[in-house]
């Protein structure tokens, strides 16, 4: 599965991919165009998302991300 953030050439622009097992996230990955910061929230969501359900995982919000800074 692939989601995406940001629009290509208008800012930071994310892609992440899952991998299931069983019906939770085995494995996540990402792609980053953007600055620094944008490169350690991919870091961030993609190493949270291990062990999540796909229900949960859409439930994670910029503000989990500043929270856990």
């Amino acid at each position: 599965m692939v989601g995406k953030a940001g629009l290509p050439g208008q800012g930071p622009f994310m892609f992440i991919t899952v991998r299931l097992r069983d019906g939770l996230i085995a494995e996540s990955n990402f792609a980053t165009y953007g600055c620094p910061a944008s490169q350690a929230c991919g870091r961030f969501a993609s190493a949270w998302l291990i062990g999540k359900s796909l229900a949960e995982a859409v439930g994670l919000r910029e503000e989990d991300i500043l929270a856990a800074a």
